[in-house]
């Protein structure tokens, strides 16, 4: 139980690094295009992070996608700042 909940925890956080890192972005834009693909991607996470909040198959799912893409993205995205 407490290693699910230290997971669910933890992915929370990444994929809230990362929808700052894509709001940063979106901000920062200034082509329509591109800005209005970032706003589809921004409100892709809303909906995970909704997600994570409820069990079963769905939070599971995006728990993975968020172990597998977001982290790595967030992680690499920390070491370019230092």
């Amino acid at each position: 139980m407490w290693e699910d909940d230290y997971n669910l925890d933890v992915a929370l956080s990444a994929v809230s690094a990362f929808q700052a890192i894509k709001i940063k972005e979106y901000m920062n834009e200034n082509n329509p295009d591109k800005k209005q693909k970032l706003k589809q991607e921004i409100n892709m996470i809303r909906f995970e992070i909704d997600a994570l909040y409820k069990e079963g198959e769905l939070q599971q799912s995006v728990m993975d996608k968020v172990f597998r893409l977001y982290a790595p993205l967030v992680k690499a995205y920390a070491k370019n700042l230092i």
